[in-house]
Parts: structure tokens; sequence; C-alpha cells
């Protein structure tokens, strides 16, 4: 199948449930729900047969923060990688969303005002946080890991277990070239799978989005 890269989001934790926005702030664990765990052990393992991962074996990198380090474990037992170590990267860390961290909507609106808000859900491509990153600051340390691992691991595929909005930036603006405004029009789960695959000359295509294998 030549070599891809797997955009893997993290599985669900508390936070993710409650509208509360952790950022880098919160550094939460997964939930310990053995069904969402089986569930995406299960979709790694046949994932692994569908890719023939057996005869390349794959690169495994991951934010470095709690949530998707658990993750990348999971992944990384289900391909039997246990003598590979999961390479942690700084450049698919989650944004840092300063001021925003920690808060839920509703207080954001009262403190921000709508009109801020409404930026970050509808115009994120020219948005700031207060007190964090911009996207485009973002976008930029992002291209540059994921430039870096392929040209680095150029014959292998890459496993990269992040959050949602580097998954998002990755597949918008360095595959398709695209505003990142359009986001929102992109679902993309807790524990989510997409395909990307690599072609010559450090180009992209998308293979699949939120995968059902």
């Amino acid at each position: 199948m030549g070599n891809r890269i797997f955009l893997i989001r993290h599985l669900a934790t508390k936070f993710n449930h409650t509208g509360i926005i952790m950022g880098r702030q919160i550094d939460a664990p997964i939930m310990t729900s053995n069904y969402q765990s089986k569930q995406f052990t299960k979709k790694i393992s046949q994932l692994k047969k569908r890719c023939q991962l057996e005869q390349n074996s794959p690169i495994i990198v991951s934010s470095p923060l709690k949530r998707c380090l658990q993750t990348a474990r999971l992944a990384r037992k289900e391909i039997k990688e246990k003598s590979s170590r999961i390479i942690i990267d700084n450049s698919f860390i989650e944004t840092d969303m300063g001021d925003f961290s920690k808060e839920n909507g509703s207080r954001l609106k009262k403190r921000y005002g709508e009109k801020l808000i409404h930026q970050w859900m509808y115009s994120p491509e020219t948005f700031a946080f207060p007190g964090g990153e911009s996207y485009h600051q973002v976008t930029k340390r992002v291209k540059r890991g994921l430039m870096h691992l392929v040209t680095q691991y150029r014959q292998r595929n890459i496993f990269i277990v992040t959050h949602v909005d580097i998954i998002k930036i990755i597949l918008l603006k360095i595959v398709l070239r695209a505003s990142f405004n359009y986001r929102r029009k992109i679902l993309i789960p807790n524990g989510s799978i997409s395909i990307v695959k690599i072609l010559p000359k450090k180009e992209f295509l998308i293979e699949g989005i939120n995968i059902n294998i």
C-alpha cells in the first residue's frame, strides 16, 4: 500500500464530555472505559491486517500529553511493536489555548464577549488565544514537525497520536492547502483514525477521514 501517515485522535477523557477546555494546561488521562479501549484496539488490529503493517514496522509519534501517550501505548501494544519506543514530539502538542484553558463556553462569552468567541468558532484562520498561540503559529510548528518526520522516516509508515485541531490543520492546511476556517466541516471523534498517503516530492493524498475498517 505504500507509506502512509495514520492520524489518531486520543481517546476520550472526562473533560471531552463536560465542555471544559483542556488545552495544554489540563493534562488529563483517558477514561478507563473497557469499551472505548476495546473498540480502539480492535480498530488498530483490523488496520494492521489491512495495511500489512508488519511488513513495514511503523514509527509511533505522540504529543507529550498524557491522553495521547496512553492512546499511543494501546496502539503500540496492538501493533505488537513492543521494542519500538514512542517518539514524543512537541510539534504535535495541543494548541496553547492560554486564558481559554479550564473554562467553558458560557464563562468565556461573559468574559470576552460574543464577537471573540464567534471568531474562534467561525474564523479561526486569523484567531489567537488570549495568552496563548495563534492558529498560524500552530500551523507552522505542525508543518515543520510533519516534514521532518516524512524526511527522516521516508521508508516507514508513521502513526501520529495527537489532538483534534492538530489533525484538522494537517488535513486542511498542509494536505488540501485550504483555509482553517473550514475546520467545523470535518468531524474528528476521539479514537478516530484518518489516513494520509505520502506521495513523491513531499506531497500528500487523503485516503480516508475517520475510516471504518
